[in-house]
Parts: structure tokens; sequence; C-alpha cells
């Protein structure tokens, strides 16, 4: 709106009045009525958006703990037993490509903020894993090079549309396969080790955020189907966790029988 101007919305009494009025005169002609309900229309959507944004910065806040309870897991108990190295490694890979194809598509930065957030703290993770495995060491230096190199080509569009659309697929099968594999390690040893139940529940609730904010707002099918994926693996990776840790109390609170 020009000027400062703002929008007051009718009741919608008002309308239902109005569309009676018009329907039974002017020979019931039905245009005014067809218009009355494409505004309503446009409010219900309207609201929906508002939704899709409220949702989308809960997301933001949420991202901004993300992996800290991993972090924090692995650093205060000097071990990162359960976690899955490749897990870890993937996903980063994967977030890194969304990122920059949301940005080279030039997408609301609501709708792939806390992306920025999920690669920062990935990269944290992976860095505090391979220190507490005394994994750092020259070799990494190609690996990184390679990573920068592709984030770059990707997010400022030196690669066609048709590579970019190619690029946000491969995330698809990146991300399962970092789920997947998380997944076997925990139903492989049964001890889903120092994992957080927590920042699993944040992935399976901006996963799901996102779901929506890509249905009502970019409508991006690749990404709708790479989400979606991602959210199905989420929920049986935090579900798996929930089972053997609540298993594990069991098993610690049953009496040991004596033996004479």
């Amino acid at each position: 709106m020009e000027g400062g101007e703002s929008l007051v919305f009718p009741k919608r009494s008002n309308f239902q009045n109005a569309s009676s009025t018009i329907s039974s005169s002017s020979g019931g002609d039905t245009t005014m009525v067809e218009t009355i309900h494409a505004f309503e229309s446009e409010t219900s959507y309207s609201w929906l958006l508002s939704l899709c944004t409220f949702l989308s910065y809960t997301v933001v806040v949420n991202t901004f703990f993300y992996k800290a309870p991993q972090v924090y897991a692995i650093i205060h108990s000097g071990s990162s037993l359960g976690v899955s190295l490749t897990s870890v490694t993937l996903e980063w890979i994967a977030y890194s490509i969304m990122l920059t194809y949301h940005y080279a598509m030039e997408y609301p930065l609501e709708t792939y903020l806390e992306i920025i957030l999920m690669v920062l703290q990935d990269c944290l993770l992976t860095v505090v894993i391979l220190t507490n495995r005394d994994m750092i060491s020259i070799n990494v230096i190609p690996y990184t090079f390679i990573y920068v190199l592709g984030f770059i080509a990707i997010a400022l569009k030196w690669l066609p549309d048709t590579l970019l659309f190619l690029a946000v697929g491969v995330t698809t099968p990146i991300l399962c396969w970092s789920k997947v594999d998380q997944l076997v390690e925990i139903l492989w040893t049964e001890d889903p080790g120092c994992l957080s139940a927590l920042s699993w529940f944040i992935a399976v609730y901006d996963t799901g955020v996102r779901i929506l904010t890509t249905t009502v707002i970019t409508k991006d099918m690749p990404m709708f189907i790479n989400l979606t994926a991602s959210e199905i693996l989420n929920i049986a990776v935090f579900g798996s966790i929930l089972y053997f840790n609540n298993k594990k109390s069991q098993r610690a609170l049953k009496p040991v029988e004596l033996t004479q």
C-alpha cells in the first residue's frame, strides 16, 4: 500500500448479508458475489501466510539450539560414542547444498534462514567429533577446498539451472543416507550412546514446519520431496533414541538377582 495506508477488513457477516441481497436482486447477477468470495479466499490465504511466517521464526529460534545439546553431550562426556561421523558429515553437505540453492533461487530469507544456522552447527559438530577422535590432520584441507568451491559455485549460479535442480535433487538421497546411517547404528548397537533426543526432536519440528512453508509459499516440489523423506527418517531416529534409552533405563532399574 502506498502512503502507509492500511486495510480494514469488513466482518464476514457483512459479506454474507451483501451476497444475499445481491443474489436476490439484479436478476441473479453473481459477479459481486464471486468477487466477495475471491476476497475472502485471499484473506484466508494471507492468514495462512502469517502463520507460516510465525512458525518460520519459531524454527529459527529452535535452530539456535539445534546441535547445542549434542555438542554439549560430547564435550561433557568426553566421548562421541553413538554419533555417526558419516551421518553428521553427509547432513552438513546436504544442508549446504540446500542453503546455496535457496540463495541462488532468490527465495524469501524466512524460508531458509535456519539452514544457515544448521550448516554452521553441523560444521561445529563435525569438528568436535574429529577432535574427540583425534582425526584432524592436513588431509582435511583438500576436502575443505572442494566444499568451499562447490558452495560458491551453487550460490553464485555458476552452474546452469539444470545442474542446480540436479544438485538439490541429490540432497534427498544424501540426507536419507545420513539419517539411515545413524538409524542403522542405533539399531545395530541397540544403544544411542550420547545421542541427544532433544536435538532430534528439534529436527522433527523444524522439518515439519518447512514442509508447510514449502507447500504454501515456494511450492517447490523437489524441496517438498526432500523434506518429506527427511521428516520420516527424523521421526524414526528420534523414536529409536527414546525407545532404547527407555529400555536401558528399565534394565538399570531392574533389581539384580543374587546367586547363592
